[in-house]
Formats: structure tokens, C-alpha cells, sequence
């Protein structure tokens, strides 16, 4: 009876241990992205700042997630604010894309 078993239970165990086919692994295997032409502007990562006698400007970028960085810029001039934008640098299909919108703007489309 013993022996009965084991010409049973082994089969199952050597068909259940079996190396998945090339196709199956394909299909396990996770997508990678490589975003390179926005990692290569990472420096742009922070807060810049241009000053001069009568004008002051501001803008900060901040990485969204691998393939996207979101900023924010705006202008005063003699201490009033002129100008204010929130922006977003995408990378699509190997192509870099800058969309812009003015905080003040009714229509909400960059």
C-alpha cells in the first residue's frame, strides 16, 4: 500500500515543482520604465530665486512620481504679486512635455 502512495504522491509533487515555461515567465515579469531624459533633470529639483532691485521671483519643482516633476512659480514686483503658475514636466513616450497654468486663470486646461 505504501508503495501505491508514493507512485501516486510523487508525479504530483514532480509535476507541482516544475519550472514555469518562458511563456508563463513573461508574463510574471514586471515592467520597468526607465524615464532617463527627465532623470537627467533632476538638478531642477528645489527652490530657485532671482532678486534684483525692484522685482522678486520664485520657483520650486518637486518630483511627482518617476516620470513626472510639478512646480510652482510666481513674480512680485515692487512687492506686489504679478504672476503665479503651477507647472508640470512629463515625460510620454520618451518625449518631454511642459504644461503651465496661471493660478488666476478661470479656464482650469493647462
Amino acid at each position: 500500500m505504501k508503495k501505491f502512495l508514493i507512485y501516486i504522491f510523487l508525479p504530483i509533487l514532480i509535476i507541482s515543482c516544475k519550472n514555469n515555461s518562458a511563456a508563463e515567465q513573461l508574463e510574471k515579469e514586471v515592467v520597468v520604465n526607465n524615464y532617463d531624459r527627465i532623470n537627467q533633470l533632476n538638478w531642477l529639483i528645489g527652490t530657485w530665486t532671482n532678486e534684483s532691485d525692484d522685482e522678486y521671483s520664485q520657483e520650486t519643482w518637486s518630483k511627482e512620481n518617476d516620470s513626472t516633476f510639478t512646480g510652482f512659480s510666481f513674480v512680485e514686483v515692487d512687492g506686489k504679486p504679478e504672476q503665479a503658475l503651477t507647472m508640470a514636466l512629463e515625460e510620454k513616450e520618451n518625449n518631454l512635455f511642459l504644461s503651465f497654468l496661471k493660478v488666476d486663470e478661470k479656464n482650469s486646461k493647462p
